[in-house]
């Protein structure tokens, strides 16, 4: 007879996340791996910055509520 053993909701969800392969696609990764090796890959800084203001305004209201 062996020990009952229960697993939370939170190491189910990270067991199903590393076997649905994390929503990574692998192609793109080597993709961008490869422009950046060859000195091809671009980086968009309005982008990043748009999307940290985003992020930050998005806490902000959290933590007020």
């Amino acid at each position: 007879t062996g020990t009952p053993v229960s697993v939370s909701a939170s190491a189910r969800t990270l067991e199903a996340a590393a076997t649905a392969g994390n929503g990574i696609d692998a192609a793109k990764v080597a993709a961008v791996r490869a422009a950046i090796a060859d000195g091809s890959f671009k980086v968009d800084s309005g982008a990043i910055a748009d999307k940290l203001l985003a992020n930050a305004q998005e806490f902000l209201s959290r933590a007020r509520n």
